[in-house]
């Protein structure tokens, strides 16, 4: 199972950006590892943004990303 999902540390966001690999992959280039094939990891809102419209651009969810909130992308590759 591969998957990447978004969750909001500073409100209630949450995404599932289901088994893109290119973004699993770049989320784990950055990450820390959580476990066997997870990783996590955290982005100010801003950054979060910039990370996503070069890695999933055309995800609808970048709308609703708060810049000055943080938020955390966990990939599994299991």
């Amino acid at each position: 199972m591969r998957s990447t999902t978004l969750r909001g540390l500073d409100d209630e966001l949450r995404y599932d950006f289901g088994g893109d690999v290119g973004l699993i992959y770049a989320v784990m280039e950055i990450g820390v590892g959580a476990g066997a094939l997870i990783c996590k990891a955290k982005f100010k809102g801003v950054d979060l943004v910039k990370f996503l419209k070069k890695h999933a651009p055309r995800c609808e969810i970048i709308e609703k990303i708060n810049p000055e909130y943080d938020y955390e992308l966990t990939s599994y590759d299991w």
